[in-house]
């Protein structure tokens, strides 16, 4: 194995560990396919090593132990957006120079909304070079087209909070998605449901952990935000016709989608998912579920918010940075 953690690439498909192997093999297919990446010599030795032509390696029963050039090390979760796996660069693999990773491999799905996650990661990088420092809750990430990353010695944890904490900790997103509107013209709407919710705990830290591009919406002031940046990313990216929501800001979609998410994680039974799902798919669902809404909400919480925030802005700074105020002043 190659111990070097330094190299910038490959000069030839010769120099990578494991080559004679392929050549004893007679693996052309592999060598062929490693070649044309000898610029990435994490993925280009990772190619080599399994002796695969892909860019994800699998074991016997199908799981996923390398991929992009990223060895596996801890399995986190599987949903619609992708496989999220702990790993580091697999050219550290067996040395003492690991740097761990959380990585996503992206699904189709996620893939046509990559769009968003890009211009989203620039914008918040725009706004640190102008002196606006990135908020809290927020992970520095790259993004590709079928993968991201960014980086954490160790998996987050799930949240189980008690209710006060939960109200703390809601109080803080809807000061992340305030920042979010006011620094990117972009905002977050999806908390998590099945797979858990999307804010985790990093050593007792805070974080936003999803960053796909579906679960982000654009706002009002998002094309005066993008205006400030001559080298932004063209965005052509347009709902899709079974999701109609997602994409472009519908305050309404927003507020039930919050308050919905906290159903689904309080009330045991409940059909609030379902719900949220119907949301995304056509607009004429927004002013049928919102009809719904009085009876859908049935905590205390959500029956407060939706009483006292029911006419405001959703997809406007403003409402986020009252909304965290209101929580923490008649919830904690």
């Amino acid at each position: 194995m190659d111990t070097r953690t330094d190299i910038l690439c490959y000069e030839n498909v010769q120099d990578i560990p494991g080559y004679i192997d392929l050549v004893k093999e007679e693996r052309d297919d592999v060598i062929t396919y490693a070649q044309n990446y000898l610029s990435k010599p994490s993925l280009a030795l990772q190619i080599v090593t399994y002796k695969v032509a892909s860019k994800v390696a699998k074991d016997n029963n199908d799981q996923v132990i390398a991929a992009y050039g990223w060895h596996v090390v801890e399995h986190l979760g599987q949903g619609k957006d992708g496989y999220t796996f702990l790993g580091h660069k697999f050219i550290e693999r067996g040395t003492k120079h690991t740097k761990n990773h959380i990585i996503k491999i992206l699904s189709g799905y996620a893939q046509y909304y990559v769009e968003n996650s890009k211009i989203f990661n620039f914008l918040v990088l725009q706004a640190r070079e102008n002196g606006i420092a990135t908020h809290p809750l927020i992970k520095d990430q790259t993004v590709k087209d079928t993968f991201s990353y960014y980086y954490s010695r160790k998996p987050y944890k799930h949240v189980k909070p008690g209710l006060k904490e939960l109200h703390h900790m809601l109080a803080s997103i809807c000061n992340m998605n305030y920042w979010c509107i006011r620094n990117t013209g972009m905002v977050f709407w999806d908390l998590g449901y099945n797979n858990g919710r999307n804010f985790m705990s990093d050593n007792k830290k805070l974080r936003w952990v999803d960053y796909g591009g579906a679960g982000i919406l654009r706002c009002p002031n998002f094309d005066s935000v993008v205006k400030k940046y001559k080298n932004a990313p063209v965005l052509s990216l347009t709902p899709l016709q079974n999701k109609e929501n997602l994409v472009i800001a519908n305050s309404d979609f927003i507020m039930c989608q919050f308050l919905l998410n906290y159903e689904f994680h309080a009330q045991p039974d409940t059909t609030a998912d379902i719900y949220a799902s119907m949301l995304q798919v056509r607009k004429q669902m927004v002013p049928e579920i919102m009809y719904l809404m009085p009876r859908l909400c049935t905590s205390r919480f959500t029956q407060d918010i939706f009483e006292n925030f029911k006419h405001r802005r959703w997809d406007d700074e403003n409402t986020w940075k009252e909304l965290g105020r209101y929580i923490i002043a008649n919830h904690t």
